[in-house]
């Protein structure tokens, strides 16, 4: 039985059953499958959504010790205590789930301190469309002194090559990454019937928090656009965050409140329900904050078509099912996409197929190999089971 120690990027820290996004979602699933293949794994992470103070509690068979945040620079928390846990715990591999200041570069600091191995998994890029040009500069200058810390890890994993080979923190480390995306419970969103629209109006679904570089605001532009020349569409928001107020009021202005609905937070089986009856499910990211995007493998395990900005990491997952990209930041483009991709009918046993291989359990098996060569050299060379077929390998040798 092995010690794992996760530390966890906190800019939205949840684990179920709180609410979570994408970052919490895949340390979740991950740590508990580890948890349930017989190792020990603690989870060191922040209190957001809870009471503001160091909190230890059993989560399955995960040990979880949330950590107070009070502190933020730009959107990011400050909470230099998480990375203690690196100086002071008994385990056998550091799987830090970042970079975050002050916390997962500190971290990384301590466990090479000890000899321990790191294993960094490399979820997005610093970057802000709220505070710029400061933040901008900030993000620059914080990648430049991270990217040497992070060549001290002994493995980088990031979920695509493409947003790999373009991060800026990566370049120098490129030599030690492995591809391992993002996961999706298959046998749950493959269950779901598909509904045929009867009627003549298209129905859009978002899902996620309601964040600047979430994009929703150009989406709301893009279905004025589509209203605008006659199309008949509807969309449905999932989720909540800092951005509803600034998005309810967009609404208004664009008179376009008979055909946007905000659902906020569902129930899974409204959720479900909505995958089903949607006939796109769009993600108009701006920026490399967003690097994956599982709710795309969601909406493909679901059978439902995709759209999604042109940006490096989101455009390989899209693709993968023949899902249409658009412009970032560009309310005309994504207004064309959608058109072009509610007119093109694809079966869903094809979107299915697609993405049947990505579990997280698949992807479980894949990490623990990685473990297990770095605790013991000897074994068999890393990825010589369970390997992954890669995603849009078209976008990988170009």
């Amino acid at each position: 039985m092995s010690g794992w120690c996760s530390h966890e990027d906190t800019r939205d820290f949840f684990l179920p059953p709180a609410k979570q996004g994408g970052v919490e979602r895949c340390v979740y699933e991950l740590s508990a499958r580890f948890a349930r293949r017989g190792h020990t794994v603690t989870v060191a992470t922040s209190t957001r959504g809870k009471e503001s103070k160091t909190i230890s509690e059993r989560i399955g068979l995960l040990q979880v010790i949330r950590f107070a945040e009070k502190f933020h620079l730009f959107e990011a928390p400050l909470i230099p205590a998480i990375s203690t846990v690196a100086l002071t715990a008994e385990y056998d591999v550091l799987h830090v789930h970042g970079m975050c200041p002050s916390i997962t570069d500190l971290s990384i600091l301590f466990a090479k301190i000890r000899r321990k191995p790191v294993v960094l998994t490399y979820h997005n890029d610093a970057e802000s469309e709220i505070w710029s040009p400061v933040a901008k500069l900030a993000a620059f200058v914080y990648s430049s002194i991270v990217s040497t810390l992070i060549r001290a890890t002994d493995v980088v994993v990031c979920s695509t090559r493409s947003y790999a080979e373009t991060s800026p923190a990566l370049k120098y480390s490129l030599n030690k990454l492995q591809v391992i995306p993002m996961g999706v419970d298959f046998d749950r969103y493959s269950r779901i019937e598909s509904l045929e629209n009867a009627n003549s109006e298209w129905n859009l679904l978002f899902v996620g928090q309601l964040k600047e570089y979430k994009g929703v605001e150009v989406l709301l532009k893009a279905l004025f656009i589509l209203r605008a020349e006659g199309v008949l569409i509807n969309l449905d928001i999932v989720g909540t965050g800092p951005e509803l107020p600034k998005l309810k009021s967009i609404v208004r202005l664009l008179h376009v409140e008979d055909c946007v609905h905000f659902l906020e937070n569902i129930s899974d089986h409204d959720l479900m329900k909505l995958y089903s009856s949607c006939d796109l499910v769009v993600l108009p990211s701006l920026n490399r904050r967003e690097a994956f995007g599982i709710v795309m493998l969601e909406a493909m395990a679901a059978g439902k078509p995709v759209v999604a900005s042109n940006i490096p990491g989101l455009s390989e997952v899209a693709t993968m099912a023949g899902g249409l990209l658009a412009k970032p930041k560009d309310a005309s483009s994504l207004a064309a996409s959608i058109l072009q991709s509610i007119k093109n009918k694809r079966r869903p046993e094809v979107m299915r197929y697609s993405v049947k291989q990505f579990t997280w359990d698949k992807l479980a098996a894949r990490y623990e190999e990685i473990f297990c060569s770095l605790l013991n050299p000897a074994t068999e060379q890393i990825g010589s089971t369970h390997q992954l077929e890669p995603i849009a390998p078209q976008l990988q040798s170009e």
